[in-house]
């Protein structure tokens, strides 16, 4: 979201409590800690942010200590890693806060952040960009996602392979 001002992100906040939205997502730059501070304290819908910020989950934790906002956004693109976004996550669990998975982009890493997702107790949801078919590349299947909800594969390893065929066709070249 484009930063706003904490005026505006607080009439922002309020509707959305209006309208009975979950959170609110980043309104201001994850490093504006002074003003999502206030924000947080003066919304009553949770404040979520921290998913550019270098260094999870160290960065994180002084934004939950000290109640930046009400919960957090990983994934393994921006947060270090699978080791990173598990660490994140756990952390999150300690202050009861939640951590919601942010979308990664490429389905292949999507697939990862579904797998995350499956193994963090703390995160209730699992983003993709919409639509779909923009983005739905780089597996041998589709994301297993039907009717807005999202399964987990049953084959081994992440239960869906590259596409091997996609990524021949487009290498240039191999050192």
């Amino acid at each position: 979201m484009a930063s706003l001002s904490l005026d505006e992100a607080v009439r922002l906040g309020r509707e959305l409590e209006r309208l009975d939205y979950l959170w609110l997502e980043e309104p201001l730059p994850d490093e504006s800690f002074g003003a999502l501070r206030e924000l947080t304290r003066i919304l009553d819908i949770p404040v979520i942010g921290t998913e550019v910020l270098p260094k999870h989950p160290w960065s994180v934790a002084e934004c939950l200590a000290t109640r930046v906002v009400d919960g957090v956004r990983a994934d393994p693109s921006w947060s270090g890693g699978v080791t990173g976004t598990l660490k994140t996550a756990g952390l999150a669990e300690a202050f009861h806060a939640p951590c919601e998975l942010h979308t990664t982009i490429f389905h292949p890493l999507e697939l990862v952040s579904l797998h995350l997702n499956g193994a963090i107790g703390n995160s209730r949801y699992f983003e993709v960009l919409w639509p779909m078919e923009t983005f739905a590349f780089g597996l041998s299947a589709p994301l297993p996602i039907k009717d807005g909800l999202a399964k987990m594969p049953e084959a081994p390893g992440l239960g869906i392979a590259l596409d091997r065929d996609l990524i021949e066709n487009d290498t240039l070249e191999m050192l």
